[in-house]
């Protein structure tokens, strides 16, 4: 069939003629195509396959299928979700798909989105979240009705990667699944049908099986099957139980020995269960294994029961069991439960009609026939069920079954809802009946729970009664109040002729405010047989002492002890009176000889369990073992020689001190040893000694307040030599280290002074001698320049006064030549030329008189000049005499004389070397006290103990010294002067201190 493909364009882009053309030229074409029938073979498969989904998941071309057996089948490919290839076969009847199978060889990932277009469904909502990851396809299959190409069945053929642990708590694992998802109905009518299928491998001990699943809903129950050939309950159980939910300890091995056999094995995910039928050794067998509660993380629990055949051999299970053999059982069965239950649950156990409620460990369900014995005619039944239960004991097993009777005693009391019970233990055999009694007591209406029978063994009649409820007033006691009462009379026949009872009596007595439990039994045939035994809410230990002990012993307490020994109370105390030296045994509990007071107390915080003698004359002796103390790193005090628990004892009696001791093995400081801690009124003390911080051998004295609050101990340390000579040792050693240069240095300042103190010696006379010489010949010089000096100082002031007779002549001049100045500006400033003229003729006398004074006092400046001149010359001559013989005077120092200079230099230089040996031997300028006073101590002794210390100590609260940094104070010698000082070290590793320590001397 040709393809054709015509596009028409809008009018507004082709002219009509074109359009008209266009329009003519497809008809045309038409007219001559070749027209078919609706599409058959590849077209079909391309159409109808096409058709199935909205979105393109199957793309399929026709140039990629190839037809065969005359249109039968097609093969080719396909392309799914638009890049995965598969291979593709399909079957047809004419133009009818039959089935359409497309292969993928590569096993593609299944997206949780391809999933979704292929199923309408999400997968997560299928598969558990550990395996929707995991997921590949394998096949798709689609199956078509015959008639009309509609698809009916789509299956997908799965493969999962990931194995899978279904239930958390149980280890089973499944591997190797494969899956399968149906769609049925696909195109209706009705609704669709979705199926998912797994299939796996798991293993069971050593056992393989086959798991299949099943679901048809969407986040419904998974629920697979298996079959089991064969598999030993023990392999079961270790397999699929946590070992913390399996008590193999707690079961007879007797039970564990059997091999279960064809069972049928069902496991439901989502309820956390595997289930199991099958056949055993021992009969039919059913086994439930779930989780214990309902609580998210609950652990797995589970639930066995086998049917037995008539005459089965008990002994087989353990042989205490053996006398059940003798006892005519029916419908036996055996449930082994890891806990106790209303019922088992088990359909096989049912079917029975024996099921009831269980204990944990092993219960044994049965019909008891009556009439053998006889307790047919009393009870007026044939058969009861029974049921018993035991654990790793079974010496424990009692058989109990209900009687649905009433059995009237006298006209005051019933035996009603009566329970036959059977104890088969060889040894212990017995049998008994229980139930209610109604009793009436005057105007009291009493219920007790009763059980009566005979013990075989002792040939005794017991009967035991227990009061449900609470008695008021008993016997007309006003304000008394007995509850939980228990009596018990026993008859023994071998105190025959005469048999004598033994009677029992238990309960909790309340009068107003006190309140205590009471046993007591009293055997009149043997008094050493009877017993009391009373329990107190409290009973505080002043009590005690008032009550139990002599006056003499109270008066032993002294006052710094009256407290801690008198003021605590014992919580939940019991009193115990027991005269049998062996201990007695009542209502199957055993009780110690003697005098005794049991109970929880509270000393200085600390609780403890004490076990108490009380004597009237030898006091009081108690122990109990306290709960370790652990503070951090800080402090323990833990149990020693093999016990776990520290000790605590106090003894009190009327000779010795009294004392309240804790002991254990005490951890403090790296320190670990065992010691006695005294406890007094003021809290505690101890002492312990040994190597603190695996390093150094102390003693210490530790107290405190309260042993529980650690941050509070105060610790006195007393170290040992070891510390004290490491410190001596390495400090020494630190110093002679640090000195060694300047105990170089003192040596040769000592030889320097003995050499510059000779050389001095030689050196001053020397010098003063020559310098008497020098300085006698300057004094003959300096005389006769002091006269030249005088001369021309005269010189100088005679010159000097004609000069300032000169320079005031001058002056006088001036004022001369002023006044003249003045009269001529007044003549000039004249109004007019002739008043100009008349004081021009008046002032000619004035101007005369001017020049002839002024002439007078240049003919003097003139006589002074000639003066002044000779003057100078007579200057001048005297500084030239002062010139020629300044040279005979020496104004340098003497010191600096040349024949005295060198020997001043020389004595300069030995003065400096003998400073400078001076200040090496005194410390000064480069030389601390300590270090001049180690290095003349390790001159003249050598290094060997320039330190030496002979006492070391520190103390503190323990917070600030537990991680070994102390301030330790230490008392001995430095260079033979005493030493008492306090340093911070850290005794983990001191070395870096002490040696801080000896610099700081330094």
């Amino acid at each position: 069939m040709k393809r054709i493909s015509l596009t028409f364009y809008p009018a507004c882009f082709v002219s009509p003629k074109i359009t008209l053309f266009l329009i003519l030229l497809f008809l045309s074409v038409s007219s001559h195509a070749e027209i078919k029938s609706p599409a058959s073979g590849a077209e079909k498969v391309v159409e109808v396959i096409g058709n199935l989904f909205s979105t393109k998941i199957i793309e399929i071309n026709e140039s990629d299928l190839q037809v065969a057996n005359s249109g039968v089948s097609v093969s080719g490919t396909a392309t799914f979700f638009r890049s995965e290839k598969a291979s593709v076969e399909v079957r047809m009847s004419g133009t009818n798909i039959q089935t359409f199978i497309a292969n993928f060889g590569g096993n593609v990932s299944l997206k949780p989105k391809h999933f979704s277009e292929l199923t309408d469904q999400k997968i997560d909502k299928w598969l558990p979240g550990s395996l929707e990851k995991g997921v590949f396809i394998k096949s798709v299959t689609f199956t078509f009705k015959p008639e009309g190409n509609k698809l009916t069945t789509m299956n997908l053929e799965l493969g999962i990667a990931d194995t899978w642990q279904p239930v958390a708590a149980m280890p089973l694992e499944i591997s190797s699944i494969t899956g399968e998802y149906e769609i049925r109905n696909y195109s209706g009518p009705g609704k669709k049908q979705n199926i998912f299928r797994l299939h796996g491998k798991s293993k069971i001990g050593s056992s393989i099986i086959d798991l299949t699943g099943e679901t048809n809903r969407a986040s419904a129950d998974w629920t697979f099957t298996a079959a089991l050939a064969s598999i030993p309950l023990s392999d079961l159980l270790n397999n699929l139980i946590e070992k913390s939910q399996f008590p193999l300890n707690e079961l007879p091995s007797g039970v564990l020995a059997l091999d279960i056999k064809q069972a049928n094995v069902i496991l439901k995910p989502q309820q956390k269960s595997l289930s199991l039928t099958g056949n055993s050794t021992y009969g039919e067998i059913e086994a439930n294994i779930s989780p214990v509660n309902q609580k998210k993380n609950a652990p797995m629990g589970y639930m066995i029961g086998y049917g037995l055949p008539a005459g089965f051999p008990f002994g087989n299970i353990h042989s205490v069991l053996t006398p059940l053999e003798k006892i005519e059982l029916e419908n036996t069965a055996l449930v082994i439960s890891s806990e106790a239950r209303s019922e088992s649950g088990l359909a096989a156990i049912q079917r029975m009609g024996v099921d009831a409620r269980l204990n944990r460990g092993v219960n044994i369900l049965a019909k008891y026939d009556l009439r053998p014995s006889g307790l047919d005619r009393l009870l007026k039944i044939e058969k009861i069920n029974i049921r018993g239960a035991f654990s790793n004991n079974p010496n424990d097993l009692l058989l109990s079954g209900d009687v649905d009777t009433n059995i009237p005693l006298g006209s005051h009391a019933t035996f009603r809802k009566i329970v036959l019970n059977l104890k088969p233990a060889p040894g212990k055999m017995e049998a008994s009946l229980g139930g209610e009694i109604d009793l009436q007591v005057k105007q009291d209406k009493l219920l007790f729970r009763a059980n009566a029978g005979v013990n075989a063994m002792t040939q005794a009649l017991f009967v035991e009664a227990a009061l449900d409820g609470a008695w008021n007033n008993p016997l007309d006691i006003k304000g008394m109040r007995l509850e939980d009462l228990w009596m018990r009379m026993d008859l023994s026949f071998r105190t025959v002729p005469i048999p004598m009872p033994g009677v029992g009596l238990s309960g909790i007595m309340k009068i107003k405010d006190f309140e205590g439990d009471l046993t007591m039994y009293v055997n009149p045939a043997i008094p050493s047989e009877s017993m009391l035994d009373a329990g107190l809410n409290e009973l505080n230990m002043q009590a005690i002492l008032e009550s139990f002990v002599s006056e003499q012993v109270k008066r032993n307490i002294p006052k710094e002890m009256t407290n801690i020994v008198g003021n605590f109370s014992l919580k939940n105390a019991r009193l115990t009176v027991v005269p049998n030296p062996a201990g007695i045994t009542i209502n199957n509990k055993t009780y110690d000889p003697g005098f005794k007071v049991k109970g929880d107390a509270k000393i200085q915080e600390l609780h403890v369990s004490l076990a108490m003698s009380v004597d009237y004359n030898d006091g009081v002796a108690a122990y109990g073992e306290l709960q370790p103390i652990v503070y951090g790193s800080m402090f323990k005090l833990t149990g020693s020689r093999g016990n776990p628990n520290p000790l605590l004892d106090l003894t009190l009696n009327a000779t010795a001190p009294p004392k309240v001791r804790a002991t254990g093995l005490v951890h403090l400081m790296g320190l670990q040893a065992e010691t006695d801690i005294y406890l007094n009124d003021q809290g505690f003390d101890f002492f312990i000694a040994g190597k603190i911080h695996n390093s150094f051998e102390a003693s210490l004295n530790v107290k405190g307040s309260n042993l529980k609050q650690a941050p509070g101990f105060y610790i006195k340390a007393e170290m040992k030599q070891d510390l004290m000579d490491y410190i001596t040792r390495e400090a020494s050693k630190e110093i002679d280290q640090a000195t060694k240069d300047t105990q170089a240095d003192f040596r040769n300042a000592q030889a320097d002074i003995v050499k510059w103190n000779k050389e001095l010696d030689r050196l001053n006379p020397l010098i003063e001698e020559r310098k008497a010489k020098v300085q006698k010949a300057r004094d003959k010089d300096m005389a006769k320049v002091k006269a030249a000096e005088d001369a021309v100082e005269k010189a100088r002031l005679s010159v000097q006064s004609l000069q300032s007779s000169i320079d005031g002549k001058h002056n006088d001049i001036k004022v001369i030549d002023d006044i003249v100045n003045a009269k001529k500006r007044w003549i000039d400033s004249a109004p007019n030329f002739v008043e100009k003229g008349v004081r021009s003729t008046k002032s000619a006398p004035f101007f005369t008189e001017q020049a002839a004074l002024r002439a007078a006092k240049m003919t003097e400046i003139a006589g002074l000049e000639t003066s002044k001149a000779s003057a100078n010359i007579t200057l001048t001559g005297a500084r030239e005499s002062l010139k020629a013989i300044q040279h005979l005077s020496n104004f340098t120092p003497i010191e600096l004389d040349p024949s005295i200079a060198p020997l001043i230099a020389s004595q300069k230089s030995a003065q400096g070397s003998l400073k400078a040996a001076g200040l090496v031997l005194k410390g000064a300028e480069f030389a601390s006290v300590g270090t001049l006073k180690a290095t003349k101590y390790i001159v003249e002794n050598g290094p060997h103990q320039v330190v030496k210390i002979n006492y070391a100590m520190f103390e503190g609260k323990l917070d600030v010294v537990n991680d070994g940094f102390v301030r330790m104070r230490l008392k001995g010698t430095f260079a033979n002067d005493p030493l008492d000082t306090t340093i911070e070290i850290n005794l983990k590793n001191p070395l870096k201190d002490i040696i801080k320590f000896a610099d700081g001397l330094l």
